[in-house]
This record gives C-alpha cells, sequence and structure tokens, in this order.
C-alpha cells in the first residue's frame, strides 16, 4: 500500500500518524513539501514516511493520493497535476464537491471528512461514495461511515462543526465555577474528567439513544433535569440548531 498526501496540514499529519500506528500493509507515505517543518517532522518520526519532491512527484509515487489542501488554492493548484497515475483519490478539501473536484483532475474522487482523532485510531470517518480501500483505511484509524449521498456528507461535516462549541460549553461551565469560588485547578479536571466519562457513556452502544441517556442522567426534579430544562426553556436548543444550520448553508456555498 503506497499512500500519497498533497498538503500536509493538521488533518493530513494526523492521518499519517494513525496510519503509521495501524496494522494496515502500508509500503511507504510520501507527503507534500509545502509545509517544510511539519514534512520533516513526520518523516523523521516515521521511517515509511518520505517528503516528495513537489506535490507531482507525491501522485506519481503513490496508489491512493489524498488531497488535504486549503478551499481557497485547491481548484489552482489541482489544476496543474496529472493524477493518472493514481489508483484511487480522496478529497478531504471540505467546501469542493466530488464533482467539482473531479472536474479540476479528470479524475473520479472520493471524499472523506477525518477528524483528528484518527491519529488514535478514536476517529469515525464519513467516506462517499462508498469503497472497500477507503473503508479498510479509515476503519484501521477507528471506524467508517458510507453515506449515500453528498447532501448526507455534508451534513456529516457540519457535525463536526461542533467540536468548538463542545468546548465553548464546557469552558462556559468552567468560567461559572471559577466566578463562584472554585479555582481553575479544581473545576477543570473535575469538568475534562465527567464530559470525558460521558462521551463513554454513548460510546457504549452502536447506536446511542441520546434522549435516554438525557433522561438517564436526569433525576426527576433534580438539578440536572432543572438545568437541560433551563438550557432548552432559554433558547440553547434554538442557538444550536441556528449555528448548524449557518454551517450548513456554509458547506453546500449557498
Amino acid at each position: 500500500m503506497k499512500l500519497g498526501f498533497i498538503g500536509t496540514g493538521t488533518i493530513a499529519s494526523a492521518m499519517v500518524e494513525g496510519l503509521m500506528k495501524s496494522n494496515l500493509p502500508v509500503e511507504q507515505i510520501t507527503i507534500s513539501p509545502r509545509n517544510a517543518d511539519r514534512a520533516a517532522e513526520l518523516s523523521k518520526r516515521f521511517e515509511k514516511v518520505k517528503i516528495g519532491k513537489d506535490n507531482q512527484d507525491v501522485i506519481d509515487r503513490s496508489d491512493d493520493v489524498f488531497i488535504c489542501l486549503r478551499s481557497q488554492i485547491a481548484e489552482e493548484e489541482l489544476k496543474k497535476l496529472d493524477f493518472s497515475k493514481a489508483k484511487t483519490v480522496i478529497s478531504v478539501i471540505a467546501m469542493a464537491t466530488a464533482t467539482e473536484t473531479e472536474k479540476w483532475i479528470g479524475k473520479k474522487v472520493f471524499r472523506a471528512v477525518p477528524l483528528p482523532f484518527v491519529a488514535e485510531a478514536k476517529g469515525v470517518t464519513a467516506i462517499y461514495p462508498d469503497n472497500p480501500e477507503l473503508k479498510k483505511i479509515f476503519n484501521a484509524m477507528g471506524g467508517a461511515i458510507a453515506v449515500k449521498d453528498e447532501s448526507q456528507f455534508a451534513l456529516m461535516m457540519t457535525a463536526g462543526s461542533l467540536m468548538g462549541v463542545y468546548f465553548n460549553f464546557i469552558e462556559t461551565a468552567n468560567r461559572w465555577l471559577e466566578k463562584n469560588g472554585l479555582d481553575e485547578s479544581q473545576s477543570a479536571p473535575f469538568l475534562a474528567s465527567m464530559f470525558g466519562n460521558l462521551a463513554d457513556e454513548a460510546r457504549k452502544v452502536e447506536k446511542p439513544d441520546f434522549t435516554k441517556l438525557e433522561a438517564e442522567y436526569s433525576t426527576k426534579k433534580g438539578t440536572n433535569e432543572l438545568v437541560s430544562l433551563y438550557f432548552t426553556d432559554h433558547g440553547g436548543r434554538e442557538a444550536l440548531t441556528g449555528g448548524l444550520d449557518e454551517a450548513f448553508k456554509r458547506i453546500k456555498g449557498e
């Protein structure tokens, strides 16, 4: 298995790390030299990771090529390249459909939306369209979900936009605890542990029922129920839904 990465940003680096920790028969990974420091660091850490002379060299030395460029520069960069030697091309570009990318490179394109957790084989990755080779790769880094169309893929990308607000939510609680007398050395570890363990509870089943989990962790007439109802009654859900609506529109290019 010879893999190539055009672009060496955060997600590409996470994927390289996850692949190197996996049991996949990876013969070689060729990465682009664009981010020189990060490319050098990955090449130094992993013997099988090599730095290509340029992006065309990455393609020529790889069977499967991952495009991990920023949306703003992707079209200009990709139109310069010849992908004819690549067996499979996978786009990790956030704001370009498979059809758009296929026009730029003249070859079938698959899409994937890996999160940084693939570095530790903890990230479930959405892919489109379904592909056995791609599933095999991402299953080795935490799991893969094949969606049926690009609208569903956009929804999965929108779900990935929740990472920031998750920590915003926790930090809001952290500030409240500090304001009312707890030291950050007490509040932050407590919150990190609690939310981490709650996430573990959700992962215990293949299809978690979040409504049921909310009920299980909200004793009737207790403070958990009080805070949850207050959040709902005072616009918490509407604010979150509104943010998701806006993110979904941007991802779809509306």
